[in-house]
């Protein structure tokens, strides 16, 4: 039998990419996995630091508390500010003069 580590470095695999590939949840059946295959496995202590970053804790998630909407302030100010492109287009119909030429 072959150990975990020697086998770990010449394929070139850490145990949390092992333990998510093969789908491994206990100690007990990386053991299987392991023993199947001719290794030597790792502590356990081991495996469950590899285990919590591979399958790491959900957590949870607390709902924000609902609050009442604040009604939209009233504007004080009635003016209305006229914005360039509110004023109107004007069009020439007539040709445009050329500026070098005098005209009697």
């Amino acid at each position: 039998m072959i150990n975990w580590e020697y086998y770990s470095k010449r394929r070139n695999i850490l145990l949390p990419d092992f333990i998510k590939s093969r789908d491994v949840e206990s100690y007990e059946s990386l053991i299987d996995h392991l023993l199947k295959m001719g290794i030597s496995p790792p502590p356990k202590g081991m495996f469950q630091s590899a285990y919590a970053i591979a399958f790491p804790p959900v957590p949870k998630v607390k709902p924000k508390p609902r609050t009442a909407r604040k009604p939209a302030p009233v504007s004080v100010s009635k003016e209305v500010k006229e914005s360039p492109a509110a004023k109107p287009k004007r069009t020439r119909n007539a040709p445009k003069k050329k500026l070098g030429s005098k005209s009697a």
